[in-house]
């Protein structure tokens, strides 16, 4: 079963400013020029911390913004400062003073020149993984690197064919000597990784490739706390049918100073929806995932976080980090930064029944009862009973087993909150509730198998795992299953007057509920999530007062993680 729950407070899956997979770029350095592509983010990407031990003589970094280029200039012949480029000299240069270019950026290409009588060095640059992201311009040279593999990649033929606005385009390759030579045979030559080459767009075009990887516009999938996943979608823009190949790569440890630290690898699973031999589950993303895709045809691989399979981070602000890499067998190659925030990081003597605290919903499935001329112990019922379950845990760690929750957006020092509130008379007592274009509207859950008006504390036995509470259902309460309010038989009154004790007309009941976790899936409930944002074991409860025996009902439940408010029926 392929769990889907709703949160209130909604936590989408994006890519921030500074997700860290990192990785190195080796990129080969010969004397004379240089033309080169960085597929990594420098980080820390101050330009002379990045070329440092780079005998550089100087770096530019074509401006794309400046104009379109319709006529490629001899870089011999560049002067700076050029409207057109950003240029680094090293601090003991004569024009040291003209530097434009300040930080080395991921995703963009430059002109590396080294001194004519140097060795060959290797230029390593530490950085963060990144999706390439291409916006050409139009009717344009444009100086651009190219995703593919370190060795056999496609031809420029091959990579730019299903393009029509790169397809035959003039492409030019820089020599040694600092002259820009067109590549006369675009079927013949293959593309390097990590070199940039001055490549013609006929009109305007967003092409990423024969292989095209994209994750909702983001250039990394990042899992926050209450994140659970992504979907990666996978395009094959070839005329012929290619086999995709997904594999998990483990980030390198970051720099010092990172201010995130490597927790570990992300544990993933993934959706597999098998038409053919009609199996659909959650399952364990393998070494190397294969998928073959047809001309245009595209995979929409949905990803899930196996939280509860990676080992706690040392410290709390630890992240786990990988690399996803996507290659098509034809010598394209896609690397998707993926973070994932862990668990709750929790101290020595912090035992919580619930992995996350918050508001939980689910559902309880009695299939199980005691007989009252019978077994004194649940027999398997000739039908099953389903009704929800309520159950919520605050920063302390204490669960409650509520009635009805409603999670209502509030405007608290002006800025939008939201609250729990369990009592619908409370409703209006929260000053301020605004709703608007950009606020989630309001929730209500709510139980029919409970009737208390507060809150019910559950206790927590940590050997067991398993919370246990009791339910009063007090003889004269107006939802007791002996009272009726116009019966003079149930009534609990005297001559409609004078209140009868407990036992004359009605009864106490008490419903004795405990809720045994487990680590094992209940039922079909099979999840990516279970034991982070899904939950599930053993229900059972005896009921006293119903009968002149205990009457006990048995059977199991789930509960999913709704949102992370903490705080129930605050003030007004």
């Amino acid at each position: 079963m392929k769990i889907q729950l709703v949160s209130v407070a909604i936590a989408f899956i994006v890519a921030s400013h500074a997700w860290p997979q990192w990785v190195t770029q080796r990129i080969p350095l010969t004397p004379g020029w240089n033309a080169v592509h960085l597929d990594v983010l420098p980080e820390p990407n101050d330009a002379d911390h990045v070329l440092e031990g780079v005998p550089a003589e100087s770096v530019w970094a074509w401006d794309r913004n400046a104009s379109s280029i319709q006529f490629l200039q001899d870089p011999r012949e560049m002067l700076a400062p050029q409207p057109e480029w950003l240029t680094w000299f090293p601090s003991n240069h004569p024009q040291a003073f003209l530097r434009g270019l300040h930080l080395i950026l991921g995703g963009q290409a430059y002109l590396v020149k080294l001194p004519d009588d140097a060795s060959p060095v290797t230029w390593e640059i530490r950085g963060r993984a990144a999706l390439p992201k291409y916006v050409w311009h139009a009717d344009s040279f444009n100086l651009v690197g190219l995703p593919v593999t370190d060795s056999e990649g496609p031809t420029f033929q091959q990579f730019f064919a299903p393009s029509s606005a790169h397809r035959g385009q003039p492409v030019y390759t820089l020599l040694p000597d600092g002259r820009w030579e067109r590549i006369a045979d675009l079927a013949a030559t293959r593309i390097s990784r990590g070199k940039a080459y001055w490549i013609r767009c006929s009109g305007a075009s967003r092409y990423a490739g024969p292989l095209e990887v994209s994750a909702g516009g983001a250039r990394a999938i990042e899992c926050g706390e209450n994140a659970a996943g992504g979907i990666l979608r996978i395009r094959n823009n070839a005329a012929a049918a290619a086999t995709c190949t997904i594999r998990l790569l483990a980030s390198e440890a970051p720099p010092g100073g990172s201010s995130a630290p490597l927790a570990g690898p992300v544990a993933l699973a993934y959706w597999n929806a098998d038409f053919s031999r009609q199996r659909f589950a959650w399952e364990t993303l393998p070494p190397a995932l294969t998928k073959p895709l047809g001309p245009g045809l595209e995979y929409a691989l949905e990803l899930h976080v196996r939280r509860t399979d990676m080992a706690g981070p040392a410290v709390s602000n630890a992240l786990y980090q990988s690399i996803l890499e996507v290659t098509d067998g034809e010598g394209s190659r896609v690397l998707v930064p993926f973070t994932a925030k862990g668990l709750p990081v929790r101290g020595p003597g912090d035992a919580t029944p619930l992995p996350r605290p918050g508001l939980w919903v689910g559902s309880a499935l009695l299939n199980a009862v005691s007989e009252v001329n019978g077994s004194s112990n649940p027999v398997p019922a000739f039908a099953p009973l389903r009704f929800r379950l309520l159950v919520h845990q605050d920063s302390n760690g204490v669960a409650r087993l509520l009635q009805q929750a409603s999670i209502m957006p509030r405007l608290i020092d002006g800025r939008t909150n939201y609250v729990i509130v369990t009592d619908g008379r409370l409703a209006a007592q929260q000053a301020g509730a605004v709703t608007d274009a950009n606020t989630v509207p309001g929730q209500r859950f709510s139980s029919a198998v409970f009737g208390f008006a507060h809150p019910q504390m559950l206790s927590y036995n940590q050997a067991a795992g398993s919370l246990a509470g009791t339910v009063f259902i007090g003889y004269n309460d107006p939802l007791n299953p002996f009272k009726h309010l116009y019966h003079p038989d149930h009534n609990n009154l005297d001559n409609y007057t004078a209140t009868l004790s407990e036992g004359v007309q009605s009864y106490d009941v008490y419903r004795a509920i405990t809720l045994r976790f487990s680590t094992n899936f209940i039922g079909s409930d099979a999840t990516a999530s279970w034991g982070d944002t899904v939950v599930g074991g053993e229900y059972a409860e005896t009921l006293t007062g119903l009968y002149h025996m205990p009457l006990k009902v048995a059977g199991s439940f789930t509960l999913g993680y709704v949102t992370p408010v903490t705080q129930l029926d605050p003030a007004p």
